[in-house]
């Protein structure tokens, strides 16, 4: 396999694995009263937005939970964009640079 190929696959793998990061499922462990917990479905870190139907509604916790949930995606943001970044550019790289091509030798014509 040519360090060309390879790069390539290495770029599209950064990719896909940003991509999966980013479109994961974010959840939220918010202790509730009495001490039992519940878990919250914030999205992905690409759309946030508590879906235990508090925002929509008004809850009163409706605010702590979007920053919190928030509060989580910042930190998938902060590793899987540029993992994606660098992806595109190893790919782009991959594909766009070409080996210099030497001149080939041709024999002269004899006369």
């Amino acid at each position: 396999m040519s360090v060309r190929k390879f790069a390539g696959v290495v770029g599209v793998v950064l990719i896909i694995v940003a991509a999966t990061g980013l479109l994961w499922g974010l959840t939220l462990s918010e202790p509730g009263l009495l001490g039992s917990s519940r878990t919250v479905d914030c999205g992905s870190a690409l759309r946030i937005e508590p879906m235990d139907g508090s925002s929509k509604l008004g809850g009163k916790y409706a605010e702590q939970l979007t920053d919190k949930c928030a509060d989580e995606a910042l930190l998938r943001r902060a590793i899987f964009w540029p993992m994606a970044g660098i992806g595109v550019l190893v790919v782009a790289g991959a594909v766009l640079i070409r080996p210099k091509q030497s001149p080939a030798l041709s024999p002269s014509p004899q006369t």
